[in-house]
């Protein structure tokens, strides 16, 4: 049970960062600002 709510909790806050990292990328990208 810990273990699948484990794997559940850690699929969530990976794609949650993964489209954090998007969203800067493209308002870096957006601004021109390449950091």
């Amino acid at each position: 049970m810990l273990e699948c709510l484990d794997q559940q909790v850690f699929g969530a806050l990976v794609q949650s960062m993964a489209m954090t990292f998007e969203i800067f990328d493209r308002a870096a990208r957006h601004t021109g600002c390449g950091g």
